[in-house]
């Protein structure tokens, strides 16, 4: 019999053996002793902060995880989000649902606290997918010539940044955070990101307050032949981005190429040429501009209370009583039917269950990403992932979840 339950001290040495076998990419293997115990006093650091788990069985710890309580830009409002990272298996004991149940747990633990959204980053998307986690948005990688970056002449409001204006780079933050959907507060953890050892920022500065910045690193492809790469670029002022872009742009004699990672769709409009330099991909007329990755994935855990906490948000003005069928067999309590009523864009639930319009069936994972808006209805029920009882409804549907800017992140955890 398997039981779960929270990390001490006491624990972390045989945790960080497991985290460090799960995940060998990170650079610390169990035989680099000392990289092992540095690994093991970050996680004693931040227990306050992220409350670690481990499923044991017969006094025997097979695997473990964190979970982190964030706050997030959903629709325009702040609410809370359960972010899980560093789920690992102990490699003897894989195949034995023990990741399974470590996920379940969080489900059930978030969802006392009241939260109702979920975000974790896969190491294998199809996994999660499986257990009604959805796609959000896709992250994008530029590598584009510092010549073709625009150069509006000026940078003259440009300053370096380091922690004696983490309050003014806080504000910064702030306001773009509340102006994205998707975009977490920063936590104490995510702003020590900011100024490692290796990382500068570049801020536009005016009047004393910071409207944009670019968090960045220097990485060496060979002798002479380096890439300058953004972390993080951060911009509430046209006039900001135009001279952070100039900036970029004139690092054209030291950096062979700028690596941008973004989930803007648009993001190539900015550049005169945005070709990555590669040309494999495709034999044809065509030109090789980004790699694109499947990043954070969203689960909702409890539809009712999901359209309860928006309840000031606006559906696009449309006016219908939608059934909605959820089907989620990992999670059997966000199981079932939710009916909301909408009118000119405000949602109520109802408690009338045979009193409504339409009504869609679709997977957990399937609305995930639907409500989150990272794909719209029409696109789900043209893949056959989703059905609709009035096929007139359609247009309705797809207008009620249409949301102008995808889920944007740049909190990783």
């Amino acid at each position: 019999m398997s039981s779960i339950k929270k990390l001490t001290e006491n624990d972390i040495n045989e945790s960080t053996k497991i985290g460090t076998n799960a995940y060998p990419g990170y650079g610390v293997s169990q035989e680099a002793i000392e990289g092992r115990k540095e690994f093991a006093e970050i996680i004693i650091k931040h227990l306050s902060d992220h409350e670690s788990y481990g499923l044991w069985k017969e006094n025997k710890l097979l695997g473990s995880m964190c979970l982190v309580d964030y706050k997030f830009n959903l629709h325009q409002t702040k609410v809370s989000i359960g972010g899980i990272r560093g789920v690992a298996v102990d490699l003897l004991h894989k195949k034995e649902k023990v990741a399974m149940n470590l996920i379940k747990f969080a489900c059930s633990h978030f969802a006392e606290k009241d939260t109702c959204v979920l975000a974790l980053y896969p190491f294998k998307s199809d996994f999660y997918k499986k257990m009604g986690f959805g796609y959000g948005t896709v992250l994008t990688q530029y590598r584009i010539k510092p010549e073709y970056i625009p150069n509006y002449l000026s940078k003259e409001h440009l300053v370096y940044l380091d922690r004696n204006d983490s309050k003014t780079i806080t504000e910064c933050y702030n306001e773009f955070m509340e102006s994205n959907h998707g975009m977490f507060v920063k936590t104490g953890p995510e702003y020590h990101r900011l100024f490692l050892d290796d990382r500068r920022i570049v801020g536009y500065k005016w009047d004393g307050k910071i409207l944009g910045y670019i968090n960045f690193s220097f990485k060496s492809e060979q002798i002479n032949k380096n890439s300058l790469v953004i972390h993080e670029f951060i911009y509430n002022d046209v006039n900001a981005l135009r001279e952070l872009c100039t900036f970029l742009h004139t690092q054209k004699d030291q950096f062979e190429r700028i690596i941008f990672d973004t989930q803007d769709e648009h993001f190539h409009f900015l550049f005169d040429n945005p070709s990555n330099g590669f040309y494999s991909s495709f034999d044809s007329e065509y030109n090789e501009y980004c790699v694109s990755a499947v990043g954070m994935m969203y689960r909702i855990i409890n539809v009712k209370r999901f359209f309860e906490v928006l309840s000031a948000y606006n559906w696009n003005n449309q006016t219908c009583k939608l059934k909605i069928n959820i089907i989620d067999s990992f999670y059997e309590s966000n199981h079932g039917s939710v009916n909301v009523n909408f009118s000119n864009g405000s949602s109520t639930i109802s408690n009338e269950t045979n009193d409504f319009n339409v009504e869609i069936t679709l997977g957990i994972s399937e609305f995930s990403s639907l409500a989150m808006g990272s794909v719209n209805f029409k696109k789900i029920y043209q893949f056959g992932l989703a059905s609709i009882s009035n096929t007139t409804y359609i247009e309705k549907i797809n207008e009620l979840f249409r949301v102008d800017k995808k889920p944007i992140c740049t909190t990783f955890f």
